[in-house]
């Protein structure tokens, strides 16, 4: 199918259904889970992010939050789950590449060898209200898909209004409309709520519709830094 403008042609990239588009944000979201002496000991969520073409296998190469990988024991065994919206996935074994440390960007990456790696589409910095899509495995458990929209841009903090809970972080934010990244969830606000018994203490409550994102631009200067843009591909 072409489009004719002014004497010339232009291809015109095929709408995509809804179920496509979901069939992309599935293939390239993955559950991470940190062991350590057998026992489960953080939860978390990713999404890959791009590719490299092995002389046996594939390399997969996931994006996640820095604080779902950091602060473990070394001994501590990471694991990259896929096909989780098809029951409880395969686990891969996963090697930390790079995370930054206190002050940088909250961003991390992991390595791990499938017999196929489906990368998504890295995309341009949304705009106010459009339509969201977020995957992540909250409390470690099952996938959780979640639709919302764009409810605050730069220069302001990134935001979306679709809710999500702890094990969400590293999970990706994609566009409804095509599947392409948008961000990562880096958390959510709360508020602070005072009980009774026993004194002096408090609980905190997740905020309907606050949860923060990481945007894209600072995911692709991440990526650049690490040495690792030339592996992931761009839809703009």
């Amino acid at each position: 199918m072409v489009m004719l403008v002014a004497g010339c042609s232009t291809p015109v990239a095929p709408q995509l259904t809804p179920e496509q588009v979901l069939e992309r944000v599935l293939r390239a979201s993955v559950q991470i889970v940190a062991e350590y002496a057998g026992d489960r000991v953080r939860a978390g969520s990713g999404v890959v992010v791009g590719s490299r073409a092995g002389a046996h296998m594939s390399e997969c190469i996931i994006l996640t939050t820095a604080h779902t990988v950091s602060g473990l024991p070394n001994d501590t065994r990471l694991l990259a789950l896929y096909d989780r919206d098809r029951g409880a996935g395969v686990p891969l074994a996963a090697e930390l590449l790079t995370h930054e440390d206190a002050g940088g960007p909250d961003l991390a990456l992991l390595r791990t060898q499938p017999p196929h790696c489906v990368p998504i589409l890295l995309g341009p910095l949304p705009r106010l209200g459009d339509p969201v899509w977020t995957v992540g495995f909250p409390w470690g458990r099952g996938l959780r898909l979640t639709g919302g929209i764009v409810s605050q841009v730069p220069p302001a903090r990134l935001m979306i209004d679709a809710s999500v809970a702890s094990g969400a972080s590293g999970g990706g934010v994609f566009d409804a409309r095509n599947g392409h990244l948008l961000g990562l969830v880096e958390g959510l606000g709360t508020a602070r709520v005072a009980v009774d018994k026993p004194a002096n203490q408090y609980i905190d409550v997740p905020m309907p519709g606050e949860t923060y994102v990481i945007a894209v631009p600072t995911i692709r200067q991440f990526l650049q830094q690490a040495g690792y843009s030339d592996q992931v591909l761009a839809a703009d």
